[in-house]
Protein backbone atom coordinates (compact mmCIF):
# COMPACT_ATOMS: atom_id res chain seq x y z
CA UNK A 1 0.00 0.00 0.00
CA UNK A 2 1.26 3.53 -0.71
CA UNK A 3 1.72 6.12 1.94
CA UNK A 4 1.05 9.18 1.42
CA UNK A 5 1.86 10.38 4.58
CA UNK A 6 5.13 9.20 4.21
CA UNK A 7 6.05 11.20 0.81
CA UNK A 8 4.04 14.58 2.19
CA UNK A 9 1.18 14.66 -0.86
CA UNK A 10 -2.17 14.99 -0.50
CA UNK A 11 -4.80 13.96 -3.09
CA UNK A 12 -7.12 17.25 -4.57
CA UNK A 13 -8.33 16.16 -7.55
CA UNK A 14 -12.13 15.47 -6.29
CA UNK A 15 -12.46 18.19 -3.75
CA UNK A 16 -16.29 19.19 -3.14
CA UNK A 17 -15.65 22.89 -3.86
CA UNK A 18 -15.49 23.62 -7.13
CA UNK A 19 -16.20 27.33 -6.79
CA UNK A 20 -13.00 29.91 -6.11
CA UNK A 21 -12.19 31.63 -3.40
CA UNK A 22 -13.04 35.28 -3.22
CA UNK A 23 -9.63 36.93 -2.16
CA UNK A 24 -10.70 40.33 0.37
CA UNK A 25 -7.50 42.81 0.41
CA UNK A 26 -5.87 43.96 3.33
CA UNK A 27 -4.22 47.26 2.18
CA UNK A 28 -4.35 46.37 -1.34
CA UNK A 29 -2.22 43.00 -0.54
CA UNK A 30 -4.41 40.32 -1.61
CA UNK A 31 -2.98 37.00 -0.09
CA UNK A 32 -4.31 33.23 -0.99
CA UNK A 33 -4.15 31.14 1.75
CA UNK A 34 -3.62 27.84 -0.15
CA UNK A 35 -5.09 25.60 3.17
CA UNK A 36 -8.59 26.83 2.45
CA UNK A 37 -8.98 26.38 -1.31
CA UNK A 38 -7.13 25.81 -4.69
CA UNK A 39 -8.80 28.35 -7.02
CA UNK A 40 -8.94 32.29 -6.03
CA UNK A 41 -10.53 35.24 -7.53
CA UNK A 42 -9.54 38.79 -6.69
CA UNK A 43 -10.96 42.27 -7.85
CA UNK A 44 -7.46 44.63 -7.85
CA UNK A 45 -7.73 48.33 -7.00
CA UNK A 46 -7.29 51.17 -8.68
CA UNK A 47 -4.25 51.32 -6.90
CA UNK A 48 -1.14 49.20 -6.42
CA UNK A 49 -2.20 45.87 -5.82
CA UNK A 50 0.51 42.87 -4.37
CA UNK A 51 -0.47 39.31 -4.73
CA UNK A 52 0.71 36.80 -2.03
CA UNK A 53 0.37 33.78 -0.92
CA UNK A 54 -0.16 31.63 2.42
CA UNK A 55 1.70 28.28 2.19
CA UNK A 56 2.09 25.33 4.53
CA UNK A 57 4.15 22.08 3.87
CA UNK A 58 1.02 20.08 3.48
CA UNK A 59 0.52 22.41 0.35
CA UNK A 60 3.62 20.63 -1.81
CA UNK A 61 1.72 19.24 -5.01
CA UNK A 62 -1.08 21.68 -4.85
CA UNK A 63 -1.96 23.18 -8.37
CA UNK A 64 -4.82 25.94 -8.66
CA UNK A 65 -5.27 29.07 -10.05
CA UNK A 66 -5.83 32.98 -9.17
CA UNK A 67 -8.22 34.27 -11.18
CA UNK A 68 -7.94 38.24 -11.41
CA UNK A 69 -10.43 41.00 -12.08
CA UNK A 70 -9.42 44.75 -12.86
CA UNK A 71 -11.62 47.43 -11.42
CA UNK A 72 -13.53 49.26 -13.90
CA UNK A 73 -12.17 52.73 -13.30
CA UNK A 74 -9.06 54.39 -11.80
CA UNK A 75 -5.47 53.30 -12.47
CA UNK A 76 -4.76 49.67 -11.77
CA UNK A 77 -1.25 48.45 -10.81
CA UNK A 78 0.83 45.73 -9.54
CA UNK A 79 3.89 45.10 -7.17
CA UNK A 80 6.17 42.44 -8.72
CA UNK A 81 5.27 39.29 -6.99
CA UNK A 82 7.02 37.57 -4.10
CA UNK A 83 10.02 35.70 -4.90
CA UNK A 84 9.00 32.51 -3.72
CA UNK A 85 6.84 32.98 -6.55
CA UNK A 86 9.13 31.41 -9.65
CA UNK A 87 8.59 32.15 -13.18
CA UNK A 88 9.70 31.10 -16.36
CA UNK A 89 12.97 31.95 -16.79
CA UNK A 90 12.75 34.30 -13.92
CA UNK A 91 11.09 36.94 -16.02
CA UNK A 92 8.69 39.74 -14.29
CA UNK A 93 5.55 39.38 -14.95
CA UNK A 94 4.34 42.73 -16.87
CA UNK A 95 0.23 42.13 -15.71
CA UNK A 96 -2.19 43.79 -17.47
CA UNK A 97 -3.51 47.15 -15.78
CA UNK A 98 -6.31 47.70 -18.41
CA UNK A 99 -9.30 48.40 -16.53
CA UNK A 100 -12.34 45.69 -16.56
CA UNK A 101 -9.88 43.38 -17.65
CA UNK A 102 -9.31 39.39 -16.49
CA UNK A 103 -6.26 37.61 -15.82
CA UNK A 104 -5.32 34.19 -14.66
CA UNK A 105 -1.97 33.30 -12.64
CA UNK A 106 -1.94 29.24 -12.60
CA UNK A 107 0.50 27.57 -9.64
CA UNK A 108 1.86 24.75 -8.52
CA UNK A 109 3.55 24.34 -5.02
CA UNK A 110 7.15 22.61 -5.32
CA UNK A 111 8.59 23.26 -2.11
CA UNK A 112 7.69 24.69 1.44
CA UNK A 113 9.88 23.21 4.16
CA UNK A 114 9.10 25.89 7.03
CA UNK A 115 5.36 27.62 6.40
CA UNK A 116 7.27 30.77 8.54
CA UNK A 117 9.99 30.90 6.62
CA UNK A 118 8.82 32.39 2.73
CA UNK A 119 12.52 31.38 1.50
CA UNK A 120 11.93 27.92 1.97
CA UNK A 121 8.71 28.41 -0.47
CA UNK A 122 8.65 27.35 -4.62
CA UNK A 123 6.02 27.94 -6.16
CA UNK A 124 6.13 27.68 -9.70
CA UNK A 125 3.72 30.27 -11.60
CA UNK A 126 2.65 30.94 -15.02
CA UNK A 127 0.83 34.78 -15.56
CA UNK A 128 -1.82 35.34 -19.14
CA UNK A 129 -3.18 38.28 -19.21
CA UNK A 130 -6.26 40.75 -20.76
CA UNK A 131 -8.53 37.86 -21.67
CA UNK A 132 -11.33 38.93 -23.86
Amino acid sequence: MFNLTKYNMRILSHQTHACPQTVTHSGNTHTCDLSKNKDFILTANAATNTIALSVEAKDVGQAGNIIINNAGSGTVAFAALPSYMLTPDGATVSFVTTNSAISIISYYVVQCTDPADTATWKVLVNYVGNFA
